[in-house]
């Protein structure tokens, strides 16, 4: 956990530099190798870092899911920032807010329309589309910041929450939590060459099991249309038709998709399902069809990346499936409203920590 997201994706580019790192399924562009992402986001960083990104720097990126996201959010990371995903569709009032609240001073957006939305900001705007078919992009040299000057405690991503209790406050994440959330795990294993179909939008922390559990092992991300993914018949046939291997899903979807066709999950080899209460009922449903399918209750909230316990359903449950045990470098304690430790069976408070958790000495307006 000692290196950073950009250096450990630079090994994976070393080791694989042709094979293909994302396809984009119905999207502008088709697919890009290691060395090309690489490459691309690379010169992308060093635009970045002309127009005065640092270290802990936080650049706003506000796309659709696209291949040109994904070299966005690895230049921001080579040139030593953070990327902090903003959906173009969300309010414009939430839109607002969050362009405000993190005191960014760049803005990613796909393009001039998408740029619209936030001409009331005083930030200045990059466009991804424009540099993915220009020449501009090409005059800037491959580079990164250089290691000694990032390390795995710098900050990676920001993530608001809903803001249901009240305003949205953003959830800061290190390189280390991400690197520990993805690498020498205990809950899945990455295969090399593998295929994971990413499912989650980039501004939920899903996104990041998705695209760096793919990039930072050596497997081949596949984006299609978000629609696609609400879709069972559109959905099965991406599966079939690329060997999926893995995918994630949130609760309420996966409950949708096993009514409408169980056949659905054919082919694949991880399921994990999450983001609330798993259902006994359609759980048994896929495990009865798929017995040799993993499947896989992934519990933590945004502040913990993503997961921080994780469960194999190997069995049939009448009532409440089991949210598991602490992944990897991460620690789980049952508490009684005292702070002490609660007897087995016993019910109290959850408390997580490890590497799950950032440490940060500075924060953002918003930030926790």
């Amino acid at each position: 956990m000692d290196k950073t997201i950009s250096q450990l994706f630079e090994e994976q580019v070393g080791r694989m530099p042709d094979h293909v790192a994302v396809f984009g399924h119905g999207l502008a562009r088709t697919t890009l190798s290691y060395n090309e992402l690489n490459e691309q986001s690379g010169r992308l960083a060093g635009l970045l870092i002309e127009k005065g990104v640092l270290a802990d720097s936080i650049i706003d990126i506000m796309v659709d899911r696209s291949i040109n996201t994904i070299i966005g959010i690895m230049g921001i990371l080579k040139a030593g920032g953070a990327y902090l995903p903003i959906d173009p569709v969300y309010p414009q009032e939430r839109i607002d807010y969050m362009l405000k609240d993190s005191g960014a001073k760049l803005l990613a957006v796909a393009n001039d329309q998408e740029g619209e939305k936030v001409r009331r900001w005083e930030g200045e705007n990059v466009l991804l589309e424009e540099l993915s078919i220009s020449l501009k992009i090409s005059s800037y040299p491959l580079t990164f910041l250089p290691s000694y000057l990032l390390n795995h405690s710098n900050l990676a991503y920001i993530i608001y929450t809903s803001g249901s209790t009240g305003k949205p406050k953003g959830v800061m994440v290190e390189h280390r939590n991400v690197v520990r959330l993805v690498k020498n795990t205990n809950y899945v294993e990455f295969r090399e060459n593998d295929r994971l179909l990413q499912t989650g939008a980039l501004e939920f922390d899903a996104s990041t099991f998705e695209i760096w559990g793919s990039l930072l092992n050596g497997m081949t991300l596949y984006l299609v249309p978000k629609e696609d993914v609400l879709m069972p018949e559109q959905l099965k046939g991406h599966i079939r038709r690329y060997d999926i291997c893995t995918i994630w899903l949130t609760s309420s979807l996966f409950n949708q998709l096993v009514q409408i066709d169980v056949e659905l999950f054919v082919g694949l080899r991880n399921l994990l399902v999450g983001g609330d209460v798993l259902s006994p009922v359609y759980i048994g449903m896929v495990m009865e069809r798929y017995p040799g399918l993993n499947i896989i209750n992934g519990y933590g909230p945004t502040e913990n990346t993503t997961f921080s316990t994780t469960y194999r359903v190997s069995r049939p449950y009448e009532s409440r499936i089991p949210i598991g045990r602490p992944i990897a470098n991460s620690t789980a304690f049952v508490v009684d409203k005292t702070g002490r430790l609660s007897p087995v069976g016993i019910a109290g408070e959850l408390w997580v920590g490890g590497a799950v958790v950032g440490q940060r000495r500075h924060r953002v307006p918003g930030a926790y």
